[in-house]
């Protein structure tokens, strides 16, 4: 050791590059710590060698557990919980958790009053949303990125501060609540993708993450964009510290399944599969991982996508899977690390979705999915998938209220009020059949601030918060009213809803 140089103990003496990158141009010099006990520090005056390294390890009979904390990625209270979204701030551990410059609303967690399972929009994962299942497994997806050969990948995975990276809640109500998830696609050297050249800007993002009590999520991703559009849909499950893939999920690992119900489960066990075009099933719109967990998370595309098995930068004698740990939770500049061991948070990737994009006003684009988590089986999710690719025929019956059609990123109809004071009741009849069912049907009337209101199916009045739930939304543009109507069926149905004065 040089006398020049400060003693230093479980720390680098300068910025060094990690080991085992995946682009070495991707990847920076960064400061280095243990994150352990040092104990029976001993100081040599010169390198011991490799047979003395090992007669001292020899020499230690017993190694006790040391007194070091679990560390467990942050979810919130475990369980059930009353449907919302809430802002708080998540603890991982004492030393990771010092780090940050932020204060006690940093985090959000969706609970659903249902189900077990919850959605962490949390720091450490640069706020990018996980579904938390019952046994704390958590199933992630991507951002919208780009790539190049000169700066590697554009994505919120390399914002470990998140600078470019923000959530909020826009929504809260009973009936439903909405998540903004906005961010900058950005790199190891915080350069920003496909940058117009006249105006300065770069590719922007923002996400609108829509959740009803029936645990389904929508997401909506909205790219502003000059250039092409980005990908975004990319299954990826999260490994607790101390867990491998394999820890995580089956070596059949993914199901597929189309709108029919059929299914095919694809296996890992003998390296990648392929999905075939047409084939195993025809036409899959659903993809399920099959996480150890006794619920399982689940997304729905649209008919025309284009899935395909993550096939790339796998090791066959560390994982079945490609499996990194630059992402959730280090710091350190990187678009890419490789594991060689389960010491740290990690992850690792199944497939992209390649949901299909729609061009959009003022120089955007737009995809939407379903994300949920459950114990049902394909024939229930291809319900689920039929009610939303092709939601029922509605007609309604009212005056002083327009019919706007079916949102399909926000899972629900659309009604625009014309004049509050003639509306005075809505008859909505819901054309469903087998296969435009109707799976917990959501109705936005807007410019409303009538939330006083009776729910009729035929002669009988429906129950408040057990038929059905609403909630007043309030906006500069006028308010609305959410109605969520908690009903599967196959054959039509008729409500009448009667506003009250």
């Amino acid at each position: 050791m040089s006398n020049k140089t400060d003693l230093l103990m479980g720390m680098n003496m300068e910025k060094v590059v990690p080991s085992d990158p995946v682009r070495t141009y991707a990847t920076l010099p960064s400061w280095f710590s243990l994150d352990g006990i040092c104990d029976e520090i001993k100081i040599y005056s010169e390198a011991l060698s490799e047979k003395d390294i090992n007669r001292g390890v020899l020499e230690i009979k017993q190694v006790g557990q040391p007194d070091i904390a679990d560390r467990i990625l942050p979810s919130g209270p475990a369980g059930h919980g009353r449907f919302g979204a809430y802002y708080t701030h998540l603890k991982y551990y004492e030393e990771w958790d010092a780090l940050w410059r932020v204060g006690d609303h940093s985090d959000i967690v969706v609970q659903f009053d249902d189900s077990p399972v919850r959605v962490v929009f949390w720091r450490g994962t640069r706020y990018s949303p996980v579904w938390v299942m019952e046994n704390g497994q958590w199933m992630a997806d991507q951002s919208a990125e780009y790539f190049d050969e000169v700066d590697g990948c554009f994505e919120h995975m390399i914002d470990p501060h998140c600078l470019y990276s923000h959530v909020r809640i826009i929504e809260n109500t009973e009936a439903r609540g909405v998540i903004h998830w906005r961010y900058i696609p950005s790199t190891v050297r915080k350069k920003f993708s496909q940058v117009d050249e006249v105006s300065g800007w770069q590719d922007c993002v923002d996400e609108y993450f829509t959740f009803y009590p029936d645990g389904i999520g929508v997401r909506k991703v909205v790219e502003y964009s000059t250039g092409e559009p980005l990908h975004p849909s990319e299954s990826i499950v999260l490994c607790q510290p101390g867990t491998t893939p394999e820890d995580n999920v089956h070596l059949d690992a993914m199901t597929l399944v189309n709108m029919k119900g059929e299914s095919y489960t694809y296996s890992w066990a003998n390296g990648a599969p392929v999905f075939r075009k047409g084939e195993n099933p025809p036409g899959p719109v659903i993809q399920v991982v099959n996480l150890k967990s006794e619920n399982k998370p689940f997304t729905i595309f649209e008919p025309d996508n284009n899935m395909e098995v993550f096939g790339i930068e796998q090791r066959e004698d560390v994982s079945h899977f490609p499996w990194w740990n630059h992402w959730p939770v280090a710091q350190n500049p990187s678009d890419g690390r490789y594991c060689q061991a389960a010491d740290r948070a990690s992850h690792f990737s199944l497939a992209w979705g390649r949901p299909p994009y729609h061009k959009g006003d003022n120089n955007t684009f737009w995809y939407t999915w379903i994300y949920g988590a459950s114990t049902e089986s394909p024939e229930e999710l291809a319900e689920l998938a039929r009610s939303w690719n092709n939601a029922p025929i509605i007609n309604i019956d009212g005056q002083g209220v327009l019919n706007k059609g079916y949102d399909l990123s926000q899972r629900a109809y659309i009604f625009d009020c014309t004049d509050r004071d003639i509306l005075k009741k809505l008859d909505i009849m819901i054309f469903a059949s087998t296969e435009t069912p109707m799976v917990n049907g959501c109705f936005v009337v807007r410019n409303t601030d009538n939330d006083n209101i009776k729910i009729y199916s035929g002669n009988k009045e429906l129950i408040r918060n057990v038929d059905y739930r609403t909630g007043l939304v309030r906006t500069m543009e006028g308010d609305q009213l959410i109605l969520w109507i908690n009903k599967k069926s196959n054959t039509s149905q008729k409500y009448r809803i009667e506003f009250q004065s």
